[in-house]
């Protein structure tokens, strides 16, 4: 309950800004993860490129999957739906930290401010998606093919739902609301100016911790039933489809960073672990290496990013066809929010997100397509983990 209160108090505190970013774990503790909440607010220096973010000091931000026309050259030519920059981190001028041993650190009297003045929102039943069931079955039919001929081994395909809601949405409460739901590990609520990015991710992109890096790929997708039978988990973890889809990625995540590491130091500690979340099971597998000498924040995102789970497999291949058989620019979904703090970072993947803009709110929704994909089940996948969010919206 006291970390509810806190991270109300600071989504109270977004509002006094034109610029914030809060990030949030909600308990959820592993060996890797530094903070429960690391916020900032308002900002004193903006950087809008990876070059130009100084190493020393706390800075927060986003990367957009657009990013990727100035380290690969892939521009989008799909139309866009919000405002956010393909990369957007700031200097804030107050912040407020809390690790997972319950020190903090902050720039401001937590106790003293006010707490968010909570009202339940209202249900938005006029979702609309921007390619029909048919179409989207078909494009899965058509991705197969391109498989089945050696285009690539496996793509992230993704779509894309829309509402328009009223000025009387609460935006802070909703994002309260649906994180008290789904207490995702990489949760964050993002304002830049009038755009809002409210996620509710469950996974982690990169993270550095002085030399290691660390990438935590989610492939394999089951939703949850309770009761849950051990024997349905079995069989998820075992199925070969799932378990193929997982593996291929983190041979791409081992092969980026193996651009940046010490040779023979890129490990997988962790292969196809089963993780439980508020409405689907996944697989999640670890990725770490040993950097080789310095390598700039620039190189470590040139050669990781945009993350493999969005993308396919392989990587440049894959994002030319997403671009053709995708109707949306994906802007900061399938991107990433996080914090660099004095050269270190925590780096998440932007899915289970809602994105404010222009009295719309928008949401987008994918998952891996490989040879073996039955194209209703993928279909049903998506929708799974689309009402994960907009059942309470």
């Amino acid at each position: 309950m006291l970390k509810q209160t806190a991270l109300s108090k600071l989504i109270q505190k977004s509002k006094e800004y034109s610029t914030s970013v809060i990030c949030c774990s909600n308990g959820n503790t592993d060996a890797h993860g530094t903070y429960e909440i690391i916020s900032g607010f308002g900002a004193k220096n903006i950087y809008t490129r990876a070059k130009s973010v100084p190493k020393n000091g706390l800075h927060l931000g986003i990367c957009s999957y657009d990013l990727k026309k100035e380290f690969h050259q892939l521009p989008s030519n799909n139309p866009g739906f919000t405002s956010f920059p393909d990369f957007f981190f700031f200097e804030p001028e107050h912040s407020y930290k809390e690790d997972h041993n319950g020190n903090i650190t902050s720039t401001f009297d937590l106790k003293t401010a006010d707490e968010l003045s909570y009202k339940k929102t209202e249900a938005i039943e006029s979702w609309e998606a921007s390619i029909s069931k048919e179409k989207y079955l078909k494009t899965i039919a058509k991705i197969k093919e391109d498989i089945k001929n050696g285009a690539y081994y496996e793509l992230n395909y993704c779509i894309h739902f829309y509402a328009s809601i009223s000025n009387e949405l609460d935006i802070y409460s909703l994002f309260l609301e649906v994180n008290d739901r789904t207490q995702s590990p990489f949760a964050a609520f993002v304002k830049i100016n009038n755009s809002y990015l409210l996620c509710f991710s469950p996974e982690r992109f990169l993270k550095k911790q002085n030399n290691t890096l660390l990438s935590q790929p989610i492939k394999g997708t089951l939703k949850r039933q309770y009761p849950e039978s051990n024997e349905r988990l079995v069989a998820f973890m075992n199925a070969p489809k799932e378990r193929a889809e997982n593996t291929m990625i983190v041979d791409l995540v081992r092969n980026d960073l193996s651009r940046i590491c010490k040779p023979n130091s890129v490990k997988v500690p962790e292969l196809c672990a089963l993780k439980s979340f508020s409405h689907v099971h996944h697989l999640v597998s670890s990725v770490t290496g040993e950097l080789q000498g310095e390598i700039s924040l620039e190189n470590m995102l040139k050669a990781t990013f945009p993350m493999g789970s969005m993308t396919g497999a392989p990587k440049m291949e894959v994002m030319q066809h997403i671009e053709e058989y995708e109707s949306f620019k994906r802007g900061v979904y399938s991107g990433s929010i996080g914090y660099i703090e004095d050269g270190d970072f925590d780096l998440n993947v932007v899915i289970r997100s809602l994105q404010v803009h222009n009295n719309k709110m928008h949401y987008c929704v994918g998952g891996a397509i490989v040879y073996d994909s039955i194209a209703e089940e993928e279909y049903q996948e998506c929708i799974a983990k689309r009402n994960g969010i907009m059942n309470s919206v």
